[in-house]
Parts: structure tokens; sequence; C-alpha cells
């Protein structure tokens, strides 16, 4: 395989999506070890407590940041980006669906410095730092 564009773990399995477009398939009772590389460097802690999962990355950003978020049902979400003075910087209103949804941020007219990604559904709030560089 090639470099590695996605990797997925449905129904106790493991595949690898590589940027050519092969995919291979490991059942975790057949994974003994898995090696990386390569990886993304992010904020990957997540809040168990609601019915959506949310990850930056990469962390730190230079121009782009993708907020992935895996929600149970269909529902709208905002995301704000705060700067360290607590002033919103970015906003947007999305609808997600049952599953991962990767939207990507433009951030490149941000200065460097602390900023928070706080995604709102409603029912729960998720915040996450990241620093810009």
């Amino acid at each position: 395989m090639n470099e590695i564009r996605k990797l997925t773990f449905p129904s106790r399995t493991l595949i690898v999506y590589d940027n050519d477009g092969n995919t291979e398939a490991y059942p975790f009772t057949e994974l003994r070890q898995a090696r990386f590389t390569q990886w993304v460097a992010g904020n990957n802690t997540i809040d168990q407590s609601g019915n959506s999962r949310l990850t930056l990355f990469p962390n730190p950003v230079s121009n782009e940041l993708k907020v992935m978020i895996q929600s149970s049902s269909a529902e709208p979400i905002e995301i704000q980006i705060l700067d360290i003075q607590g002033k919103t910087v970015y906003f947007l209103t999305e609808h997600t669906l049952p599953g991962y949804r990767q939207i990507n941020i433009d951030l490149s007219d941000l200065q460097k410095g602390l900023y928070v990604c706080r995604v709102n559904n409603g029912k729960s709030r998720q915040t996450r730092k990241f620093l810009k560089n």
C-alpha cells in the first residue's frame, strides 16, 4: 500500500484506504500489530457523555483545520472558533447526519496563537483547544 488516506473501524474490522484507491481489511481477531510511521497529531480527546464525538486535526494548524464530528442522529450543529479573549472569529451552522462528517475550515487569515473550537448541537457543547502557527 502507498500512503494511507483513511482508516475506518466498522464491525470489529480495520479498513485501510490508500491514496490510489486500494483498500485492505483486517478483522480485529487477526490484527496483531499496527505501526504508523506517519500520523496526524491532534487533539483527539472524546467527550463520552454526549451523542457526538469531536476531533480536530492537525494541531497545530497552519491554514486548514479539519473538524471531524461523529453523530448518532441527524441534527443541526453550530461551530464556533474563539480567540484567547473569547471573541468569535469564525461561525458556521451545519446539519449532520448519523455517522462521521468532516468539515474543513480555512484559518489562513487568523493570526498565530491559541484558539478554541466549540461545537454545539443544542443538547451538548464540546470544546477543543488548538494552536494556529
